[in-house]
């Protein structure tokens, strides 16, 4: 009958630990380092659709022979206009004069 040490073999099983866990932690930290990297130096490659939101302050009125509207810009972000004519709910308007 043979008699072992029992915490010599706790021991050496212990060591043999040691690099798997700083290997696992090494790779994650590598990970997480290339991730945030990367998203700073692509953050000007995202679609500009994403930024936000454009916001834009109008005045909508009649003109006084209630024949045609008026569209002021009062602030926010810059409108332009491809098209000539608005429609709305069916309704059509062609605009005049854009600023």
């Amino acid at each position: 009958m043979t008699v072992r040490n029992i915490s010599t073999l706790g021991s050496s099983d212990e060591r043999g630990i040691a690099p798997v866990i700083g290997t696992a932690v090494t790779i994650a930290i590598v990970f997480i380092l290339t991730g945030l990297i990367s998203a700073v130096i692509f953050e000007g490659y995202t679609d500009s659709s994403h930024k936000g939101v454009p916001a834009a302050k109008l005045q909508v009125c009649f003109t006084e022979d209630g024949t045609s509207l008026e569209f002021e810009h009062s602030g926010g972000n810059p409108l332009f206009f491809d098209s000539s004519s608005l429609s709305v709910n069916g309704y059509q308007w062609y605009l005049i004069h854009a600023q």
